[in-house]
Formats: structure tokens, C-alpha cells, sequence
């Protein structure tokens, strides 16, 4: 099992857009220690190329960069773990609240969009909720207007 300090090797390199492959994963780490990544289920090739098998690591080392303030980097981590997971709704709330800070509502209301259709029944009552707050910073679509006046 490879420490976190390694994970955050690749999850760096995951966030600059390196592929992950043997030119690259040679530079950090050991034939071996390669090996043990695919053996304990972190990595899996695909031809020459790695991946990750999980957006877990990836999104809490996301939630680790903004508690450092590191808000930039935390933004295009979330939106690799959507591109590794698209239903990894975390990763769409952790997108949508820095769009918020940064006041950026078409974007909020786009990853909105993307969000409420994942698992839908299950998280409909969060949503509506998340909804809710989203009228109150700004003006949303008309079929989200007609939604909550169905709830209120």
C-alpha cells in the first residue's frame, strides 16, 4: 500500500493533465511499487496507459487542497474526478460551491443541471434544498421555478 504523500505524486500529476504511464510513473516510482498500485486496486491499465480505478482519493485530496486555500488547483481536481466518475455528486457540490464563491451562477446552474439528474430519486430532497438556495442568489430557469412552486 503505497503512503499518502506517493498517492499525492499522481494525483498532482492527474491535476497537471500528465498521462499516467511508464515514461512518467518511472520518474516516481519503482517497477515494484507500480506493481503494487495495480495489485491493491489503485491504478489499472488500459494499453500503455494507467488510471485510477476510484475518484475517492482523488476528490478528498481535493477537499485537502481548499482547506489550504489552494482553490484553483482544488477546482480542476473536482473536474478530473468527474472526468475519472461522472456521478460522483461530491465532486459536483465541492464545483458548484466554488462557482458560488466565485459568483459565477450559469455555471452553478449548468453543474446543477449535471447534478440533480444523478441518482435523482435518492438525493431529490437535498436537491430541491440546493435548489432552493440557488433562487435565492439568482434568477434560475424557468422548469427549476416551476419545481420549487410545486414543493413550497
Amino acid at each position: 500500500m503505497m503512503d499518502n504523500k506517493e498517492l499525492e505524486l499522481i494525483y498532482e500529476m492527474i491535476i497537471k493533465g500528465e498521462s499516467l504511464n511508464n515514461n512518467t510513473l518511472n520518474k516516481y516510482f519503482s517497477n515494484e511499487e507500480i506493481n503494487n498500485l495495480l495489485e491493491d486496486n489503485t491504478l489499472y491499465s488500459v494499453g500503455n496507459e494507467y488510471k485510477l480505478t476510484s475518484s475517492n482519493g482523488l476528490y478528498k485530496y481535493g477537499t485537502k487542497l481548499l482547506l489550504t486555500r489552494n482553490q484553483k488547483k482544488a477546482y480542476t481536481c473536482f473536474e478530473k474526478c468527474i472526468e475519472l466518475d461522472n456521478q460522483n455528486r461530491n465532486a459536483y457540490l465541492e464545483l458548484i460551491l466554488l462557482a458560488v464563491k466565485k459568483r459565477e451562477y450559469n455555471k452553478v446552474i449548468e453543474l446543477f443541471s449535471i447534478m440533480d439528474n444523478i441518482n435523482f430519486i435518492e438525493n431529490k430532497y437535498n436537491n430541491n434544498l440546493y435548489l432552493y438556495l440557488l433562487n435565492q442568489l439568482t434568477s434560475i430557469p424557468v422548469e427549476y421555478k416551476e419545481r420549487l412552486s410545486n414543493i413550497t
